[in-house]
């Protein structure tokens, strides 16, 4: 402590600064008020702290010497009480010692007196009542006074007689007694039992009223009314303060001088301000050479006071009252920069003696560049200030910090208010735009930047803000680091708050702080912090950084975290902000926790409270998009009791959109069926889901829903109303009566569309159809209502009966878009196809194309491997052309193709379908194979059966036969080069000679455009060949003749018989109308048949 010392606020003896400003203008007051008498009040005008208290005590100081007398008054310790009475207290006990006679004395103490409200005069007038009591008291009083000799005379005698009574021979027949004695004795207590009952507040006898009190009584308290004429002035007004000061001045000698200092006038409320300020004239007016008064003041806090009216004030109608009042002012001037900073240093070595030297330099400069952010000059108050807060650090230092230090902390965190964190950061991040001075943040930036390099000429950064920190905090260097970094993080940790990590990223010793906290604390803290900070990521650019920078050490401490989660659900909510905000934390640790929560179903079901778990799974499975394994075989006491109860808790799993299986369903039922209860909503989502051909339900639920239902039940509970179709009895029984007669009591319109659709599911499954007319009026065929009876039917009937349905005129049209829900929803889990398919006319006009119906019969596998030859035969025709017609590649088209090529379609079963096709197998090669140009690829079986059918028929039922198209049909869906073989066959079979010619002929009508005639300059084969041409005579057709005007007969080696014949029978079909070009452009033919021309002219 000797090594330090405060420096104190009072006024100096002597000009400290080398400029001599102060001592100047104090000689020049003086002067002025000593010299010039008609001046009377003078001002000094300075800024808080400038000196204006020195300049007063140097002219006090001036003023003892030429026998003045210094009045001070201090407004600021006055300014809450009565101010005008003290400074008239002041004057008086300072005036008092200068009089010169006793008389003057009392007139001076009278005025002071009278001022103060001291002295008075009244009148008062005062009529008073006295009460029964006190009269009653006083009587009794004065009638105990009159008795009292005899009442104790008679106490007396009573004494002795009781005596001799009781010791002497006196018996008791010889007593008297005197009634005026016992009444005297009663007359003297009275006042005492009166007495009594007042103090016991007791009535009088147990009667009369309770008397007075014993004061009352006594001092003859009452009731006085009272009216007063009083002459006092309750508070110093100008006028008082005017009254006192004219007796102080007329009974002051002449040669008595008083200066008068009113200070610290810019230190009160602008109220009280205003009050004194209108005084000063009553010194101006009255006091003259006698009484000179002195005003210190800031004309900045003073101008500002005067002008305030209510919300606005102007400065420059302050300064006219200044003015007004002050006409004579001094101003102090500001110190000089080398006066402060000489004075300065002076001050330093005197506060703190042990001082490094070459800390003086810079200390000044620190000085220099941050003080004008707080005054608008530097004054010795400020400068003592300063200095005393850095000699109170010095004073309680831990660590023996540096004065330049103390004063750079005092200078920028205490005074400026900026933030240590801010101070200690910047050194390190230097991006911010030092050129940008517009506002104050971007200046104190600037200032930020010089100041360093002049800390760094003495200190290290390292060193400096470790002593920044130290002193913040008043401790040592490693409490302090952890106050400033440790413990904030620590704290933001545990509380989620991302501000300080960001805040604080660029403080030295901010890294291997964070590290250390990751390795002591579970990561689950950080995430959470990461989450508050993920939205500002793209946002802002310092957390930017702090993610690029920290997020793959933090990746690192996840992976080696196993401490266990302190609140599961929040961790895995932070893990989805941080997903959201596409920032990829390591999952290591959500896939541990996702296995350990990864149980199957039935694990599940057999918990007490799955809930939370659940919910916790649900949120790993989403974040890491893994499916459970209770999926995998769901639980169907799982479903009902958490997970469809709670479906908007788990939206990710879409438990609303999870598949119902038969066996599932069967499942729930059996459920329900045990526990007695299942949840209507879950009951109306499988109605939604169920599929024709499942078992039915009410086997099963009849236990629990045992009611047809009514109205009132629905309308306390809408769900209910789909109960009562898991009632036998709603099987069994035929009530279309209950069902009308509830229907208009029914509240809820969702509710009676439900109850309508049941209504008719009900006529259907009882095949009542024309019961339907009763409900006719209700029905609008809304998409509600097909809905819910497409529903009610799945439960309800199988298919045969809804196609049976279908097709009844008086009902149909209501059934049309269930049964398009039906087959478009794929809701028929079984059904006898073939029926359906005998149906395809009714299913078309409920709207479905031909395309949906097969590509939907298609999926019923069943069905096409119990298909055979025969039952493609027997199908309907319609469906099976719709099979080959349609676009799309059908299971069923496939099969029926198969069916072609399969065992069962041997030579045979192909020749009788050569000779009687089917109508189905026709129309499959000729709008399949033929139109769409496909071919039989495995057509063996067919080629035999046509080759048989040519060489084993009969010839003439050969030439019977009509049906060329057929064959050629058949011929063509054959692969080509099937039809070169075949045709070959065909060819050699007709040019054999042992080939019966009907047989010959046959084969040309039929498969004339796969045959050639073989005709060489063999005799035998141009007699075989003019057999053939001859042999159709009349049933030649155009085809016939076609075919003979393309062969190649050869006719130069024909002799002239042969050819003449020919040429006769060709004039015989060209008479006819046939045409034969070819053969008549032959030079033979046209030779000849000009001959036979000419020999016939």
């Amino acid at each position: 402590m000797s090594d330090y010392k405060f420096l104190l606020e009072k006024p100096s003896n002597e000009d400290l600064f080398n400029g001599g400003s102060h001592s100047r203008i104090a000689q020049s007051v003086y002067q002025t008020l000593k010299d010039d008498n008609n001046i009377n009040v003078i001002g000094v005008e300075g800024e808080l702290g400038s000196g204006k208290s020195t300049i007063i005590e140097f002219v006090k100081n001036q003023s003892i010497n030429q026998e003045y007398d210094f009045i001070e008054f201090d407004v600021e310790r006055f300014q809450h009480g009565a101010t005008k009475k003290a400074l008239i207290e002041t004057l008086y006990h300072n005036i008092k010692k200068v009089l010169p006679t006793p008389d003057s004395k009392d007139r001076v103490k009278k005025a002071k007196d009278m001022a103060l409200g001291n002295y008075f005069e009244y009148t008062s007038q005062v009529k008073s009542s006295i009460s029964m009591w006190v009269i009653v008291f006083a009587l009794s009083l004065l009638v105990a006074s009159k008795v009292f000799i005899e009442a104790s005379v008679g106490l007396g005698n009573t004494i002795k007689i009781l005596f001799n009574l009781i010791f002497g021979d006196l018996t008791v027949s010889e007593l008297t007694v005197e009634p005026f004695v016992i009444f005297s004795f009663a007359v003297v207590l009275f006042p005492a039992y009166i007495i009594y009952c007042s103090s016991k507040e007791k009535k009088l006898f147990g009667y009369f009223s309770r008397p007075p009190t014993v004061g009352e009584l006594f001092k003859r308290n009452s009731r006085d009314k009272i009216s007063e004429t009083t002459e006092i002035t309750k508070e110093v007004g100008s006028y008082e303060l005017q009254e006192a000061l004219q007796v102080f001045v007329d009974e002051l000698p002449d040669d008595s001088r008083f200066i008068l200092v009113i200070d610290n006038l810019d230190r009160v409320t602008s109220e009280k301000l205003r009050e004194v300020w209108s005084d000063i004239e009553v010194f101006t007016s009255i006091a003259q050479n006698k009484i000179q008064l002195i005003l210190p003041y800031s004309n900045t806090h003073i101008a500002s006071a005067l002008s305030e009216k209510g919300e606005h004030s102007d400065a420059n109608e302050g300064k006219e009252f200044i003015s007004k009042r002050v006409p004579v002012t001094f101003r102090v001037s500001p110190i000089t920069s080398a006066d402060w900073k000489n004075q300065c240093e002076t001050m330093i070595a005197q506060s703190i003696q042990n001082i490094d030297r070459n800390e003086l330099p810079i200390i000044i400069k620190l000085i220099d560049l941050w003080s004008e952010f707080m005054t608008k000059q530097i004054t010795p108050r400020y400068l003592k200030k300063l200095i005393n807060s850095v000699v109170s650090i010095k004073i309680t230092d831990n660590e023996n910090v540096s004065v330049t230090s103390a004063f750079f902390y005092q200078l920028v965190i205490q005074f400026c208010e900026i933030p240590l964190e801010k101070v200690l950061s910047k050194n390190i991040d230097h991006t911010f735009d030092a050129d940008n001075t517009e506002t104050l943040a971007a200046k104190l930036d600037a200032k930020l930047k010089k100041s360093f390099p002049l800390i760094q000429q003495q200190l290290s950064f390292e060193q400096w803000s470790k002593e920044l920190a130290a002193i913040h905090y008043q401790t040592s260097f490693e409490i302090a680091e952890s106050e400033l970094l440790g413990e904030p993080l620590r704290r933001a940790l545990h509380n989620g708050d991302s501000a300080p990590f960001i805040e604080k990223q660029n403080i030295y010793g901010y890294e291997e702080t964070l590290r250390s906290l990751l390795a002591e604390e579970s990561t689950e803290d950080i995430v959470g912090v990461m989450a508050h900070m993920a939205d500002e990521a793209k946002t802002q650019e310092s957390v930017g950084r702090w993610f690029d920078k920290w997020l793959p050490v933090i990746d690192g401490f996840i992976g080696q975290d196993d401490n266990n989660i302190k609140d599961i659900n929040s961790w895995i909510d932070n893990h989805a902000t941080l997903k959201n905000a596409n920032i990829s934390v390591n999952s290591s640790r959500l896939k541990k926790e996702f296995s350990m929560l990864d149980l199957t179903s039935n694990q599940y079901a057999r918990q007490n409270e799955p809930l939370e778990n659940l919910k916790s799974l649900h949120g790993l499975s989403k974040l890491l998009c893994f499916t459970p394994k209770l999926f995998t075989q769901l639980s169907a006491e799982l479903f009902m009791k958490e997970l469809w109860p709670h479906r908007n808790t788990f939206s990710y799993w879409e438990i609303d959109k999870i598949t119902l299986t038969q066996e599932f369903v069967t499942e729930l039922y059996d459920n329900a069926a045990t526990t007695k209860y299942i949840n209507d909503d879950l009951l109306a989502h499988v109605a939604s889901n169920y599929k024709v051909g499942w078992p039915k339900g009410n086997k099963v639920l009849d236990r629990v829903f045992n009611t047809w239902g009514d109205s009132s039940t629905i309308n306390n509970n809408p769900l209910s109303v789909e109960q009562c179709i898991y009632y036998s009895s709603w099987y069994s029984d035929y009530n279309d009566h209950h069902f009308m007669s509830q229907y208009s009591n029914i509240e809820d319109s969702n509710a009676r569309q439900k109850w309508l659709a049941l209504s008719i599911a009900h006529i259907i499954y009882h095949q009542y159809y024309s019961d339907i007319s009763q409900f006719e009026a209700y029905l609008n065929e809304s998409e509600d209502f097909s809905r819910y009876l497409t529903n009610y039917l799945t439960i309800s009937c199988d298919f045969d009966r809804i196609l049976e349905a279908l097709s009844d005129d008086q009902i149909n049209k209501y059934l049309k878009d269930s049964v398009k829900e039906l087959v478009r929803t794929k809701r028929v889990n079984k059904q006898q196809v073939s029926n359906t398919i005998s149906h395809m006319d009714e299913l078309v006009k409920t709207g479905l194309s031909k395309t949906e119906i097969i590509v939907w019969l298609s999926s019923f596998s069943k069905y096409q491997e119990s298909l055979q030859l025969g039952s493609l035969q027997n199908t309907n025709s319609n469906f099976v052309e719709a099979v080959f017609d349609i676009e799309e590649n059908t299971a069923i088209r496939e099969k029926y193709l198969n069916l072609l090529s399969s065992e069962s379609a041997n030579a045979k079963w192909w020749l009788t379908q050569i000779q009687s096709p089917n109508n189905n197998i026709r129309y499959i090669f000729e709008n399949w194979f033929e139109s769409k140009h496909k071919k039989f690829v495995s057509c063996s079986n067919l080629v035999s059966a046509i080759r048989s059918f040519v060489k084993d028929t009969e010839p003439r039922e050969l030439a019977l036969f009509n049906d060329k198209t057929w064959l050629v049909t058949l011929f063509k869906s054959i692969p080509n080069k099937s039809q070169d073989a075949l045709s070959r066959l065909l060819s050699k079979e007709l040019n054999q000679k042992k080939t019966p010619i009907e047989t010959q002929a046959a084969i040309l009508s039929i498969f004339g455009e796969f045959v050639h005639l073989t005709v060489s300059n063999d005799t035998d084969e141009q007699v075989q060949a003019l057999t053939l041409f001859e042999h159709f005579d009349e049933n030649l057709s155009d085809d016939n003749a076609s075919w003979f005007d393309i062969q190649h007969y050869q006719f130069e080696h024909w002799s002239e018989a042969l050819l003449t014949s020919f040429v006769e029978k060709l004039k015989f079909y060209e008479a006819q109308g046939y045409s034969f070009h070819n053969i008549n452009t032959d030079q033979s033919i046209s030779n000849l048949k000009n001959v036979k021309l000419d020999s016939a002219d």
